[in-house]
């Protein structure tokens, strides 16, 4: 059974709504209701029958792979690649909630509510609903599990994240990127994840606005234990637990869904010229480009898409030379001025 909590007028948060997998999945293959993950479409939107059908042989018996058959139906809209160098790129995806509502929880002495706050920038919360806090002055800053960053702090984590990846890159899966490197000779890889790096060389700005951490930095010193193995896991700033205290799961949870560490989606460009063979002049030249994505499937639908790629899983010969298939999402022809 799955629940899914959703806005309804009024009682924002507060209603739930049952329905089974198989439902679920009927309703968003066929494009009738969205996954609470929006950047998660169908690959191919099928009719309601057509959607019935592959529904009831995806679960009407127990198949443990019946998840890897369900993500072959599934693409991401706007994939992210976490090997770009480009500090505009990081800032843009950094920014994905920018002046957005937020749910925050709310309880009085007999009663609670959720409801949605309002602010300026990007949250960040270390909950998907923002816990209450009764404390005021400076610790209310360090217990509130909501905070949100600045223009200037989002680009300044979008900068230090782009030398993590030129220091750490390229990475290979999503599994190089957010965990440490379990290397001796170099510790500030093995301490931590990108991330908890780049966000750990702007605590080091003191009292700078671009310092994530600089109200907290002023109630709690730093910690170090010389005694143990490996002593820089053990340095730090006391709060580091504390919910205000920002830390790479919170900036990871709610980009994960569109991160990836390879691309799918390409921009070719081409050039033809027609040449005098007698001067070797040449008369005339063109200049196009497309715009290419690589599916899941294969280019032989003979094998379908969750069958591994190699030559003793595939069965067309044509998929084990060509593999799965691209295609074309935008073809223009291009001017001079263009290239």
């Amino acid at each position: 059974m799955v629940c899914l909590i959703h806005c309804s007028g009024d009682a924002a948060w507060s209603k739930t709504e049952a329905r089974d997998i198989k439902t679920v999945y009927e309703e968003f293959i066929s494009g009738e209701t969205a996954l609470p993950n929006r950047a998660y479409k169908p690959a191919v939107v099928l009719t309601e029958v057509e959607a019935v059908a592959q529904s009831d042989s995806l679960f009407s018996d127990p198949n443990a792979d019946a998840w890897h058959d369900v993500a072959s139906e599934i693409e991401v809209e706007g994939m992210f690649n976490i090997n770009s160098t480009s500090v505009s790129a990081w800032t843009a995806l950094l920014r994905n909630m920018y002046d957005e509502d937020v749910p925050e929880l709310s309880i009085s002495e007999d009663s609670w509510d959720i409801n949605l706050t309002s602010g300026d920038g990007q949250p960040v919360s270390r909950t998907t609903i923002a816990g209450p806090s009764n404390a005021s002055g400076n610790y209310a800053n360090i217990l509130a599990t909501h905070k949100r960053l600045s223009d200037v702090q989002i680009e300044a984590l979008a900068g230090a994240i782009v030398e993590q990846v030129k220091q750490r890159g390229p990475f290979l899966s999503l599994s190089e990127f957010i965990n440490r490197r379990l290397v001796a000779d170099k510790p500030e890889l093995a301490k931590s994840g990108a991330i908890e790096a780049a966000l750990e060389s702007l605590s080091e700005l003191g009292d700078e606005e671009q310092n994530l951490y600089r109200e907290i930095q002023g109630i709690f010193g730093e910690t170090t234990n010389t005694a143990a193995i490996f002593p820089e896991a053990a340095e730090g700033n006391v709060a580091y637990g504390f919910p205000g205290w920002i830390r790479q799961a919170d900036i990871l949870r709610p980009i994960a869904p569109v991160i990836s560490a390879r691309d799918d989606t390409f921009v070719i460009r081409a050039y033809g010229e027609s040449k005098d063979l007698i001067s070797g002049d040449t008369v005339a030249g063109a200049w196009c480009e497309a715009v290419v994505q690589r599916r899941a499937d294969y280019v032989d639908p003979i094998d379908v898409a969750t069958v591994l790629p190699g030559d003793a899983t595939l069965t067309s010969e044509i998929n084990k030379r060509f593999g799965r298939r691209f295609s074309i999402v935008s073809f223009r022809w291009l001017s001079p001025d263009e290239v």
